[in-house]
């Protein structure tokens, strides 16, 4: 595998810290994240732990130990999962699950100094990554609330990576063929669905699609690039592919500026979107209500990376935490 296909395995396992595809995860603050309606949104900050977002009101989260810390999914049961920053240099992150009341379990997953919490379901188990950050030699893996851990290949890929669960225990990202083409995929009870967008480039050099969250219905989030390089949010389902782009969105060549990356049993879908002026909002899309921007209360500190500010939704239950 070339180095160009680990870093294009490596930018779509760390988009959702990141907030853009494009982006180096150590070049800048790490966003911190939060919660509403149920969603998770994230506002790129120094160290903040993010906030609970719900009916219009902000709750903080904590930081792990004052580290910069990102929550990067929340379930019904109100725990929430991410990673925190140990080292900058050498890199080193720990993943971790935050209970209801406010109780943090590491996930450290060996070999590798890193690991990252993608996301995680109602039962608690944990999707992500982890190895080694800086010499972009990473797998992806499933943990159980028990401990019990299974590092997750994708049959014919040459790598992948795991980045949502639901209850089912069905799972979606995103993997390279021997060809060196990106492809989204659903992963369930050992049967592989490869998700291609209509207008996604079959030139592997030009390719870029994740899927990033899967509700119990099977319906499927993510982003992929089309041909002239813009980026769309989608939602699958039933082998239909729905765009879901908030109008006021942005093209900046090689970013991913827009994508969807949560949603929940009602269909609800949460995601990002950079307006002219190079700001990032978070957003919530109902079917039957169109689109709504959630942006970080005043005060919250909102320095990104590469220069972008603003406020990344990254997750949504079904009634939002429980503490």
């Amino acid at each position: 595998m070339t180095l160009r296909d680990h870093n294009r395995i490596r930018r779509r396992t760390l988009a959702l810290m990141t907030a853009t595809s494009a982006l180096v995860l150590l070049a800048a603050p790490v966003p911190a994240a939060a919660v509403r309606n149920p969603s998770v949104s994230e506002s790129p900050g120094d160290g903040a732990g993010g906030f609970i977002y719900r009916e219009g009101q902000y709750v903080p989260l904590d930081t792990v130990d004052g580290e910069l810390t990102v929550h990067l999914a929340v379930n019904n049961r109100g725990q929430t999962a991410g990673t925190y920053v140990r080292s900058a240099d050498p890199v080193d992150y720990r993943g971790f699950v935050r209970d209801s009341e406010g109780g943090y379990t590491d996930i450290d997953v060996a070999p590798g100094p890193s690991t990252i919490v993608f996301d995680l379901n109602d039962r608690g188990t944990t999707v992500g990554a982890f190895g080694d950050l800086a010499t972009l030699e990473v797998g992806s893996f499933l943990r159980e609330p028990n401990g019990d851990v299974t590092m997750v290949e994708v049959p014919g890929a040459s790598q992948s990576s795991v980045n949502g669960i639901n209850n089912r225990g069905a799972l979606v990202g995103n993997y390279l063929d021997s060809d060196g083409r990106d492809h989204a995929f659903v992963l369930e009870r050992g049967r592989v669905t490869t998700l291609e967008p209509p207008d996604s480039p079959v030139d592997p050099a030009k390719s870029n699609v994740a899927a990033f969250d899967v509700n119990d219905r099977g319906q499927v989030v993510g982003c992929y690039a089309d041909g002239n390089g813009t980026y769309h949010g989608f939602r699958y389902d039933k082998g239909q592919f729905t765009l879901i782009d908030p109008p006021g969105g942005a093209d900046i060549p090689e970013i991913a500026t827009t994508c969807a990356f949560g949603i929940n049993d009602r269909g609800e879908v949460v995601g990002q979107y950079v307006d002219a002026a190079g700001v990032l909002h978070g957003y919530q899309w109902q079917p039957d209500r169109g689109f709504e921007t959630i942006d970080a209360p005043p005060g919250a500190p909102v320095v990104g990376p590469t220069g972008i500010t603003g406020t990344t939704a990254v997750d949504i239950t079904e009634r939002g935490p429980s503490c």
